[in-house]
């Protein structure tokens, strides 16, 4: 207890664990919020647990599920001590709030879709049917992606039939296929059989929950799920042994879990920070008054661009972020813009131009930065750039976009913060037999650029194929390919790296070339 009356966070965890287990409810909470308020993860997680979960403390805790959100949420992306299965744990108590719409919560589907990002990277078997209802139904920043909706549904299906139910989600992948099948994404053509079937199901599913009492909040209430699935049942007639749309329909519908109305600024993507830390989560925000609140209450906001990148005309071409950051001895801000731009001093027409990664930025008053992000929420419009801004150069970085496949499941690795320890992760994830195989390689495979292919290789070794595709003196496009067995993870690690960010070949001295690719 010296350790915690001293401040040390981890000493609260562990005073707060023994307060616990001696049935010291209240003063183990006590240890728990002191914790949270510095951000320590395993903290924020079981206070959160407090929270949510009356039977945690035998009901003398009031149940607090707005608190228990924030708590989970903030443990989900902790950095404090807690390893994959307890952010995974976090990350799911969160999702679950959010998704079953417990106790009126805000479904932010975008939030939501950040927060399925991080287990999603390890295919928790738990992640699949929130993945599918997601993608199925384009929620929050998810693509358009109906192949990978429908990958979801097939791999939420394959953990249904293996482990029997998903329990509070069995509803939400049933839902989803239920829709593929409507629209014909599984079988080319609509098929209204197999879709009242898998409605029909959720309904079951959702019923199920709403006259439960032993729920795992443990309030001896039963929740109350949106009924999605009787909503779109009313669209469908049974007609000599098959069913069909009522007349005057052409699609099922709901007034469940709705996607904003308007997303005006469906490309934008705000960064908020939690308190005093330094770590915080991307999120759309579909309102102008947000962003102005959070503009007077944070030092730092980043607003990055998804699909719709900006350029500046001979300045900055591929803008894919704007910062600002305030400076609050001076009551001014900086705004920065990160894109990429060709080395100027590189004036040679006939050789190929240098890419580089370019900030450009400038210290203006709160009201002028204030103006510059509303013209660009509303228009789109970026700033003109002149002399009175400075400019930054970092590293050379191949203006492409790189994706990263893990067995079947694709991710665009500009749209992640921590992309590089999502390439660690996946590459750990083929060492330990998670994933068959990965690759690492620019969205467009026909695109010039390097990729790489990393499967299970002989004992402890993975094995790495890496293709360089270039053009020829008259254009046309040429493959080479090399592989070669390594079983030291930081070295792969480090030439991926440097062939995306430098567009760099590791040394292929030992590397043994194997037949282009046609």
């Amino acid at each position: 207890m010296k350790g915690a009356a001293a401040g040390l966070p981890l000493m609260m965890y562990l005073a707060g664990d023994i307060c616990k287990s001696r049935g010291e409810h209240e003063r183990a909470l006590e240890y728990f919020e002191r914790g949270a308020a510095m951000n320590n993860g395993m903290c924020l997680r079981e206070a959160a647990e407090y929270y949510a979960k009356p039977c945690e403390s035998n009901k003398r805790i009031p149940q607090n599920i707005q608190k228990a959100l924030r708590y989970y949420e903030r443990a989900a992306i902790s950095p404090d001590y807690l390893d994959f299965n307890d952010h995974a744990y976090a990350t799911m108590q969160a999702i679950i709030l959010r998704t079953l719409n417990v106790d009126g919560q805000s479904q932010d589907w975008s939030r939501i879709a950040h927060l399925l990002q991080q287990p999603a990277i390890y295919t928790l078997d738990a992640i699949w049917p929130y993945l599918a209802y997601v993608f199925t139904f384009k929620k929050g920043n998810t693509p358009p992606a109906i192949r990978t909706a429908i990958e979801c549904v097939n791999q939420a299906s394959k953990c249904f039939d293996r482990y029997g139910s998903y329990d509070y989600a069995d509803h939400l992948w049933q839902l989803a296929a239920g829709y593929c099948y409507e629209i014909g994404a599984i079988t080319k053509e609509p098929d209204l059989d197999q879709a009242v079937t898998f409605y029909e199901h959720a309904r079951e599913s959702i019923n199920r929950l709403n006259t439960r009492n032993d729920n795992w909040l443990g309030t001896g209430e039963p929740l109350a799920i949106p009924d999605e699935a009787s909503e779109r049942l009313e669209a469908f007639e049974l007609v000599d042994g098959h069913y069909q749309y009522k007349e005057g329909i052409t699609q099922s519908s709901t007034t469940c879990n709705p996607m904003p109305p308007a997303w005006p600024q469906n490309s934008v993507d705000v960064l908020e920070i939690f308190e005093d830390s330094t770590t915080g989560w991307r999120t759309n925000k579909y309102d102008w008054p947000f962003i102005e609140r959070e503009w007077d209450t944070q030092k730092y906001l980043s607003f990055i661009i998804y699909d719709n990148r900006q350029s500046i005309e001979n300045v900055i071409y591929d803008v894919y972020s704007i910062v600002m950051f305030h400076n609050e001895d001076k009551n001014t801000c900086n705004i920065y813009l990160y894109g990429y731009s060709e080395d100027p001093a590189e004036c040679d027409e006939t050789l190929e131009p240098t890419i580089y990664e370019i900030r450009d930025f400038k210290e203006m008053s709160i009201s002028e930065g204030l103006r510059l992000i509303k013209e660009f929420y509303d228009h789109a419009t970026l700033p003109v750039i002149d002399e009175s801004w400075e400019k930054q150069y970092k590293n050379t970085t191949p203006p492409r976009e790189y994706v990263l496949t893990c067995d079947n499941d694709i991710f665009y690795l500009n749209q992640y913060e921590l992309s590089n320890q999502m390439i660690k992760d996946a590459l750990e994830g083929v060492a330990n037999g998670t994933y068959d195989i990965i690759a690492v390689r620019p969205s467009n495979l026909d695109d010039p650029g390097i990729s790489y292919f990393i499967e299970r290789g002989k004992g402890k070794n993975l094995h790495i194929r890496l293709y360089i595709t270039t053009e020829d003196d008259i254009g046309d496009e040429i493959v080479y390919g090399f592989e070669r067995d390594s079983s030291n993870l930081t070295s792969i690690n480090y030439w991926i790296q440097e062939s995306i960010t430098s567009n760099k070949l590791p040394d292929l001295s030992d590397w043994e070339e194997v037949k282009k690719k046609d």
